[in-house]
Order: C-alpha cells, then sequence, then structure tokens
C-alpha cells in the first residue's frame, strides 16, 4: 500500500474521535474518515449544494427534517432526500425517527469533520482530489462574491477565515 494523505472538511482540527450514540441528542463523532477511492465519495464531495445541505445540519447540531431544510434552503424536496440518501450511505449523517412534536423523520449530523484518505501514488484519485478542490474552491469564491457586501469594513481587518488541514501518514 502507498501512503495515504487526508485533508481534512469541518470547522475544527481535532485529533481524538468519541462514539457516536443512538440517542437523538448524542455529541458528533469529532471526525469521519472517507476513502477517497470507494464509489460516490467524490462525487458527493464535488456536489456544492449536498455539502452546503451536510454543513448546514451539521452546524445546527439538532435534529433537523427535510421541512426545515426546504424552508430554509428554497431547494425541492425531492432534491434534498437525494443528497440525504447520499449523505446516509456515507455515514455523515444519520436518521432520527419521527417523535412528537416532530411528525417526520430527522436527520442530525455524523461527524464535525471530514477526513479524506487516499493514496498519494494513484494518480488517478489525486487528479480527481484536485478537481474536487477546484471545484469547492470556485464554489466558495461564487458564494463569497454573492454575498459580498462592499460597504462592509471590519475593524478586525478580515471578514472570515477559510482553512484546511492536511494530514501526511505512512
Amino acid at each position: 500500500e502507498g501512503t495515504s494523505v487526508g485533508g481534512v472538511f469541518g470547522r475544527e482540527d481535532a485529533f481524538a474521535t468519541q462514539s457516536p450514540r443512538a440517542c437523538d441528542d448524542s455529541p458528533m463523532t469529532i471526525s469521519m474518515t472517507l476513502d477517497a477511492a470507494d464509489p460516490g465519495v467524490l462525487e458527493l464531495l464535488s456536489d456544492p449544494v449536498a455539502m452546503r445541505t451536510w454543513e448546514f445540519v451539521r452546524s445546527a447540531n439538532a435534529t433537523k427534517t427535510i421541512s426545515e431544510l426546504v424552508s430554509v434552503t428554497g431547494l425541492e424536496a425531492a432534491e434534498l432526500h437525494r443528497q440525504a440518501d447520499a449523505l446516509l450511505a456515507m455515514n455523515l449523517l444519520r436518521v432520527i425517527r419521527a417523535r412528537k412534536p416532530r411528525r417526520e423523520v430527522g436527520y442530525r449530523a455524523t461527524c464535525d469533520q471530514i477526513v479524506v484518505a487516499f493514496d498519494e501514488h494513484d494518480e488517478e484519485i489525486v487528479s480527481r482530489l484536485f478537481a474536487v478542490g477546484e471545484a469547492v474552491n470556485r464554489d466558495f469564491d461564487a458564494v463569497v462574491e454573492r454575498h459580498a457586501d462592499p460597504e462592509f469594513h471590519s475593524k478586525a481587518g478580515f471578514r472570515f477565515q477559510m482553512c484546511g488541514t492536511y494530514r501526511l501518514s505512512n
């Protein structure tokens, strides 16, 4: 086996994991490792709408239903169900059964960050990961441009910070 390299997507730089529990308010695992060679992983990571949906559910740190996601995102319920199915398949979301007062099943994030592991000697995977990174950067730039406020002047000297963590391991 070659050396694997991981890129981390998420808000915290953490090194330990916790075991998720089955109850509704259980804490998220700090990180979930996905193998870039597994079917569907790169496709999901390069889907900016699905990843924004995961980020919304993750950052809410609460159970969210498709109806709630429809009202917040403006996306069609069918599209959100497709995204939820893809995120469930990768174990990035879990289903929470319906119970009063919530009359429909909900979803919670299973982790706070996503770690992508891959073989750095596999040129095809590396090339696809660079393409995913470029697509994420283009989407990020488009979102910033769309929501830019030229009248905003931060006293701290910056408006936001985006960072990534990369770990090399043998």
